[in-house]
């Protein structure tokens, strides 16, 4: 589908578009953050293997839900809304550290490559890459 259309999104969305994939929001267990994490990152580079520069807006969920990506997830959407994109990956950005000098992203990034490995290259991309390339598999 994106091959069919990748011309209209090309014409519609430059790098100053507001047009966001949607990255959070409330779930009812860790594992449903998880899969929706990777699942958007996965969308997200296919429309960038296509050249198309769509960004990621997180969602912050209800009160009383807890999402066990939230530095991770913020991290994203600042990520791939800024310039950083083009040359970084999302492994080289790192912020905020806990008492233990360890980044919160990282620790949260190795909770979810415990349950979910295959993920692991996911944090390896950027948009220049992927663009150059042309080519994005789930």
């Amino acid at each position: 589908m994106l091959k069919k259309y990748s011309n209209l999104f090309l014409a519609d969305v430059t790098e100053t578009s507001n047009i966001y994939i949607s990255l959070g929001d409330t779930f009812s267990t860790s594992f449903h953050y998880y899969k929706d994490y990777i699942y958007k990152l996965n969308l997200l580079y296919s429309f960038w293997s296509y050249g198309i520069p769509i960004k990621i807006k997180y969602i912050y969920p209800q009160i009383g839900s807890n999402d066990p990506l939230y530095h991770l997830s913020k991290l994203t959407e600042s990520w791939s809304n800024g310039k950083t994109k083009l040359n970084k990956t999302l492994s080289e950005r790192t912020t905020i550290k806990n008492k233990k000098n360890i980044p919160i992203e990282r620790t949260e990034k190795d909770l979810l490559l415990k349950f979910y490995p295959e993920a692991k290259d996911l944090f390896n991309q950027n948009y220049t890459l992927i663009k150059e390339r042309r080519y994005w598999r789930v």
